[in-house]
């Protein structure tokens, strides 16, 4: 093959690497997600990505935490004013929970959706639903008409807690479990309630002016449903720190934690972007010339500007 072919190959495998390069930005390479953690690392039916980027289209100042919870601090510079934690897949250890509660102790904001990793439990409540086999949706009592998704789930007070004030008292100062000693607030209200009275979300003030929002069904945060109904109306109020600040996702207990390797990074970016794609193929095509470039063809010198083949080279020097 001529270099004058090769180079004309090149060009037209260019062409159309480019034309597949803008025709893969105008669709999606990778089918979407159904993996059901209510991550904002998650575009499909059951993340919450849309939760995030519609707080920084909003302007709001918005971090995820991929690290666990031992070090939450309150008051210095960096400090979250609001930690979500979206119904986790993985639980919080006894020590973040003690870390969770001090941070509520001294002013912080924490947003526990589901059973929080552990949260939910600690305060004194669980997540209940409507049968034992088949989750019969009920209406919410939606504020504003509002179109808000029905809910199977709601949340009751912790058995174990027992029901009195007394009871509860000698659970979180003596009798819990390590982690969740001293989660008793001093008031509770009701934000969200199903049609039958019974709690969605409500909120719990501590002393010190820390704010607990619990959140029975993860559904309000899902893109899905914040693309079909109200539910951004209600759970943007839920996502906001009441003195302002930065929110903090915490992808750490969703399985995202920090231990990526660089290579896995790079290489995920590579196999699921149209840019990356295009790079992939033109190293491809690369390869493929060098694989079909003859290699039986004598090789080329220079002598004094022109260009020669060795065999003549070769002729001349045995005269």
């Amino acid at each position: 093959m001529s270099y004058r072919a090769e180079i004309g190959l090149a060009a037209v495998l260019a062409v159309a690497l480019v034309i597949a390069a803008v025709a893969g930005g105008r669709q999606r390479i990778a089918p979407p997600s159904f993996d059901q953690r209510t991550s904002t690392y998650l575009d499909g039916p059951y993340g919450t990505k849309a939760v995030y980027d519609v707080l920084i289209a909003l302007g709001r100042p918005v971090a995820r935490r991929r690290t666990a919870f031992f070090d939450l601090t309150v008051g210095s510079r960096g400090a979250p004013a609001l930690v979500a934690v979206l119904d986790p897949a993985i639980d919080l250890q006894p020590a973040e929970l003690d870390a969770v509660r001090d941070f509520l102790r001294r002013g912080g904001a924490v947003l526990a959706v589901g059973d929080g990793g552990g949260i939910t439990g600690c305060a004194g409540w669980h997540v209940a639903s409507s049968g034992k086999y088949v989750l019969d949706s009920v209406a919410v009592r939606a504020p504003r008409d509002l179109v808000l998704p029905p809910t199977a789930y709601y949340l009751a007070p912790d058995t174990a807690s027992a029901t009195t004030l007394e009871a509860r008292k000698l659970r979180s100062t003596g009798t819990a479990s390590a982690g969740c000693r001293r989660f008793l607030p001093f008031a509770t209200d009701t934000l969200l309630a199903r049609s039958d009275g019974r709690p969605v979300a409500l909120r719990l003030a501590y002393a010190g002016g820390g704010l607990l929002t619990l959140v029975a069904d993860p559904g309000y945060f899902r893109n899905r449903v914040w693309k079909s109904t109200d539910a951004p109306r209600v759970a943007l109020a839920w996502l906001t720190p009441p003195r302002g600040g930065r929110v903090i996702f915490d992808e750490y207990h969703q399985g995202f934690g920090g231990g990526e390797s660089a290579a896995r990074v790079v290489f995920r970016w590579l196999v699921s972007t149209p840019a990356g794609w295009a790079i992939l193929q033109l190293t491809a095509v690369g390869l493929l010339l060098l694989a079909v470039r003859p290699t039986n063809a004598a090789p080329l010198y220079w002598n004094d500007g022109n260009m020669i083949h060795r065999a003549a080279l070769d002729g001349q020097m045995s005269r």
